[in-house]
């Protein structure tokens, strides 16, 4: 387990404080310089063999931006989105602690990041007939953009299944391995549309 804390730059807000309970004198007192984390974080990210996380292209961006910024090698790794797994369709959550719910798992720490961490691998180890290395398998396939064929009408069907809404396209779309497609298809009550791969 790697678990640091910045010293910032700026206030942390009330807001935040709210939400997380880290207050700015907890990070001045206890938080290390940015260029002392990322370089520890560098040392244990090279022993991995894949990343996941929620919403993982942030976490794609900031490290591999961090890493430039420091002159610290990456290595190409598998990364893994949580929220993009293939969960049984009575899953209805679309969020770290939501998606924990509906599999009976409480995550009791969450907006922490070690708390999501742990409800991720909680959730993971009680799927059914999904094991890590199929998640790894399916992470490291080319990836497709998946069209929800609805109106507006019935647009609540895509949101229901986990699509997003792109509002420069204007439609509702997911990102799955392409050999999911087919299975995934028969799962909802809609149509669907594989537009484009994509890049990894």
């Amino acid at each position: 387990v790697f678990v640091n804390a910045l010293k910032p730059d700026e206030e942390v807000s009330e807001e935040m404080t709210s939400i997380h309970g880290i207050t700015t004198e907890m990070l001045r007192t206890f938080g290390y310089s940015p260029r002392e984390v990322w370089v520890k974080f560098a040392d244990k990210f090279q022993q991995v063999h894949a990343v996941m996380a929620a919403f993982v292209e942030f976490d794609r961006e900031m490290i591999q931006r961090e890493f430039k910024l420091l002159s610290l090698e990456v290595n190409t790794r598998v990364w893994i989105d949580f929220l993009e797994l293939p969960f049984s369709p009575l899953v209805k959550g679309r969020s770290v602690s939501h998606i924990a719910a509906d599999h009976g798992i409480l995550n009791h720490f969450a907006h922490r990041a070690f708390g999501d961490v742990s409800t991720m691998a909680a959730v993971i180890d009680r799927m059914c007939g999904l094991k890590w290395d199929e998640i790894y398998q399916l992470a490291s396939e080319p990836k497709v953009t998946l069209r929800a064929d609805v109106t507006f009408a019935n647009n609540q069907l895509a949101k229901t299944a986990g699509f997003k809404w792109d509002p420069q396209l204007r439609h509702w779309y997911k990102k799955m391995p392409y050999s999911k497609v087919d299975e995934y298809a028969n799962t909802v009550n809609f149509k669907t549309t594989v537009l484009e791969r994509v890049k990894s």
